[in-house]
């Protein structure tokens, strides 16, 4: 099919299916509206092309020339924009469904309102990208470069971030919904404000990260180190965190209702009006921490050490608390015995506490 003939189905709105374009030219051409499906673009030229509320479906773009194409309100399904560079564009509204983009270049572009949905982006350079509003979903991370960018409001889920870095990401409010991060170092990072809702953060370094105000419910936690870190504000709702490492950890206004904290060590921690409703805490060292007007109703502190801890206005409704170490006798057991819904507790402190606790 030639040029002009194509150019008048497109315009009239035509669905170009299953053709083999060779040799076409639309180097820095506007085309909107166009509908190719399963078609052949063998030594074409699409540079610096804008592609406008465009249906491209099945479409090999590695075998045309195209280079810096920008994309608005386009849907891609199954094409293969391998290798493209798009450095510097803007691609706004658009989205992209099981396609391709291993090893493309969108260094410093400006993405906005976009989805990426079950796509390869293997190798993928996104350097000082500014990403905003974003969703990707199921996607292939593996070998991503994100150094220097901006993700401002992003949602990925269900990725893999196993072999991912995040030096020099700037992060505001993302979502990483049931996505693994296990065994990674995340270390010194800011994460504020983001949802690990369902995230897989199991044997991470998280030691002194900020994770304030983060979602993490249902998250999977368990031998996490959070020594030092910043979780304050945060959410940990049924949120397993056995044998997680939070020594001296910030986590004031921290909820971690019915979560498992089986052998958990917060020693030395700021829990000011933290929540453990229902919590299981059996073998928890909880010693050395401030627990002022904490809530721990129907928590399991079976076999628990709090040695040492302020308790001024802590609430022990309805705890098991068989074993439960504070300065060697148990001496809440006397609020057991009451239906009161806040126990105003006592300050218990030693004389002499551990290095670093003071």
């Amino acid at each position: 099919m030639n040029q002009e003939r194509l150019e008048l189905l497109m315009a009239a709105g035509m669905i170009i299916s299953r053709e083999h374009l060779q040799g076409l030219n639309y180097k820095n051409r506007k085309l909107e509206g166009c509908h190719l499906s399963d078609c052949q673009l063998d030594r074409c030229v699409f540079d610096y092309v804008q592609f406008k509320k465009c249906l491209l479906s099945s479409i090999d773009f590695s075998t045309a020339s195209t280079h810096l194409p920008n994309f608005e309100s386009c849907m891609l399904s199954g094409c293969k924009l391998s290798d493209v560079d798009a450095n510097g564009q803007t691609w706004f509204m658009s989205q992209f469904s099981d396609c391709d983009l291993s090893h493309a270049d969108l260094s410093k572009i400006n993405i906005e309102l976009c989805i990426f949905s079950n796509c390869n982006l293997t190798g993928i350079k996104f350097d000082q990208a500014n990403i905003h509003r974003c969703i990707f979903d199921n996607c292939l991370l593996d070998g991503a470069q994100f150094d220097g960018s901006t993700w401002h409001r992003m949602s990925i889920m269900k990725a893999d971030f196993h072999k991912f870095r995040f030096d020099g990401v700037k992060l505001r409010i993302v979502g990483f919904n049931d996505c693994d991060f296990t065994n990674l170092d995340l270390s010194g990072r800011s994460f504020s404000q983001c949802n690990f809702t369902g995230a897989n953060l199991a044997g991470v370094n998280a030691q002194g990260s900020d994770f304030s105000s983060c979602m993490m419910s249902k998250a999977n936690l368990t031998n996490i180190m959070l020594n030092g870190a910043n979780i304050s504000d945060a959410l940990f709702n049924e949120a397993d965190l056995t044998s997680a490492q939070m020594q001296q950890t910030k986590a004031d206004r921290a909820i971690f209702n019915k979560a498992v904290m089986t052998a958990a060590d917060l020693t030395g921690s700021s829990m000011e009006i933290s929540q453990f409703v229902e919590t299981d805490l059996r073998f928890a060292k909880l010693s050395y921490c401030n627990f002022t007007r904490a809530d721990f109703s129907k928590a399991n502190l079976e076999n628990a050490q709090m040695v040492g801890a302020t308790l001024s206005f802590t609430n022990f409704h309805l705890i098991e608390d068989k074993n439960l170490q504070i300065d060697g006798t148990n001496r809440l057991s006397g609020a057991m015995e009451t239906d009161m819904e806040r126990y105003q507790g006592e300050e218990f402190k030693t004389e002499e506490q551990p290095n670093g606790l003071s």
